[in-house]
């Protein structure tokens, strides 16, 4: 089954991105996060202890890869040609988007 997608214009360029996350999608993302900290488990919740902060660059990658389709038509290494060729202002409107799409609605 084809899942909706969107184009999202960021200068000048046509991404294609999903609607949505899907369950897996989404724990595959957020599993980014736990792999990278350490969690202590406390009766119903947990604590994290350690963090590294570098873990959020690693986090975007992961959404770009879940939910990116293309841009301008490629769909080959479109982490690599998100990092390496869009402006830092582009990035950031970009990983908005994909932020929208992975949090939770209030």
């Amino acid at each position: 089954m084809e899942r909706e997608t969107r184009e999202q214009e960021i200068a000048g360029r046509s991404i294609v991105i999903k609607t949505y996350a899907t369950a897996r999608e989404h724990q595959t993302i957020q599993s980014v996060y736990f792999n990278n900290s350490k969690v202590d488990i406390q009766g119903d919740g947990y604590k994290i202890n350690e963090f590294n902060p570098s873990v959020k660059y690693e986090v975007e990658k992961e959404m770009i890869k879940q939910l990116v389709i293309s841009v301008n038509g490629q769909r080959e290494g479109i982490v690599d040609l998100i990092l390496d060729t869009f402006k830092h202002d582009e990035y950031n409107e970009l990983i908005e988007v994909l932020n929208e799409l992975t949090s939770k609605k209030k």
